[in-house]
């Protein structure tokens, strides 16, 4: 037979003065976890992991990537043109422009996270489509990202100063600047051997 013994006020009061502390543990048990969490991402409760980019993928697709990413470039320096102080942007405001243009976290970077890569067939050359809504950024992505910076981190300077001299009346005239003369990314580079069929790994409707 159990003997039940009555809780005195001493033991009362002591029970109460240790919920504080047991709650105040536990409160620095989660915040720990909680950095753990954010220090190592991938793992559950942690910011995902970045995609790696398809290296093998991306110089078939340097020529597309480096029209694409000009025409960024040069509508940005004419929204400069008309914003800057007596519509005269300075070289370093367009190499400020220039160096987010790859980045698909930023706005001047979001056409990145618009496009997707595809292949009709075994060998057939990668193709790239607009799609309505940014897509989170996986191997896609940072496969056009990696292609886009390849290029960009080049030439940057060249093209700023080309910009800023405004020596390219036209966009068609500093695309083939820089993508045929500088980067020699076009004509596009077609495969000697078949490419593995190209699968999409966007996910439409969220950001990447």
């Amino acid at each position: 037979m159990r003997t039940r013994i009555a809780a005195t006020p001493t033991t009362r009061r002591h029970n109460t003065a240790m919920a504080p502390l047991q709650r105040s543990h536990l409160a620095r048990l989660a915040l720990l976890a909680a950095a753990t969490n954010a220090q190592f991402p991938g793992m559950p409760g942690g910011p995902p992991a970045d995609a790696r980019p398809i290296f093998k993928t991306g110089k078939y697709l340097g020529c597309t990537v480096c029209k694409l990413a000009v025409e960024e470039i040069w509508k940005e320096a004419l929204r400069l043109r008309e914003e800057a102080p007596y519509k005269k942007p300075s070289e370093d405001m367009y190499q400020d422009s220039i160096q987010q243009i790859c980045d698909p976290i930023k706005d001047l970077g979001e056409w990145v996270a618009m496009y997707d890569i595809t292949q009709s067939e075994r060998g057939a050359p990668l193709k790239m489509e607009k799609q309505e809504y940014m897509c989170e950024c996986r191997r896609e992505c940072r496969t056009i990202q990696k292609a886009c910076e390849n290029i960009v981190n080049e030439h940057m300077e060249d093209m700023a100063e080309s910009l800023y001299k405004r020596d390219a009346a036209t966009l068609e005239k500093f695309s083939n600047r820089v993508c045929t003369k500088w980067a020699e990314a076009c004509p596009s580079k077609t495969p000697k051997t078949y490419l593995p069929v190209w699968k999409s790994t966007s996910v439409s409707g969220a950001r990447r």
